[in-house]
């Protein structure tokens, strides 16, 4: 149980944050409130200067959390422990995009403030999961075995995925 539950604080975490979790495809199922172009903004400028278009953190939580639903198939029954784990996600969710705005302010790029940086955000995610992941319990112990097996299996495929594009050469 602990098991999944860290992966899926990972997949979370990454969402929260903006990006999708290590060697994992954004789902393909879209919540009908965030389909609209409108909800697409530049992402905070990175340590390095890039920038790139991304969908806000909060509406790519909304994308989670449907496709986690759709494929955990939550039932009216668990639907109370699965709202209080999805009221966690959003909550980080707004404190991720909170944090992206902080970050994007105009910095310094000396090697000091990079690291600072990268510390600040690599806590926030840590943050963030200590949050997501107890709120995960009540929600995985509520669900019948068949869909443990299919929690079990979405994470399992996350984890495979990120082991591959780490594996891969840099281009």
């Amino acid at each position: 149980m602990r098991h999944a539950a860290i992966h899926l604080a990972a997949w979370t975490a990454a969402a929260l944050a903006g990006v999708p979790p290590a060697g994992a495809q954004a789902p393909a199922v879209q919540a009908p409130a965030v389909q609209a172009s409108a909800t697409q903004a530049p992402a905070a400028q990175g340590a390095a200067g890039s920038q790139a278009m991304q969908a806000p953190a909060v509406p790519r939580v909304e994308r989670q959390i449907a496709s986690l639903q759709r494929r955990l198939r939550i039932t009216p029954a668990q639907q109370p422990q699965w709202d209080a784990f999805t009221g966690v996600m959003r909550d980080n969710g707004r404190r991720q995009e909170a944090a992206a705005a902080r970050a994007a302010r105009p910095l310094t790029l000396t090697a000091p403030n990079d690291l600072r940086a990268h510390a600040a955000a690599a806590q926030a995610q840590a943050d963030s999961m200590a949050r997501l992941v107890p709120a995960f319990d009540a929600p995985y112990a509520a669900l019948s075995p068949d869909q443990r097996a299919a929690a079990d299996q979405v994470f399992r495929q996350f984890e495979r995925q990120a082991l591959r594009r780490r594996a891969a050469p840099a281009g």
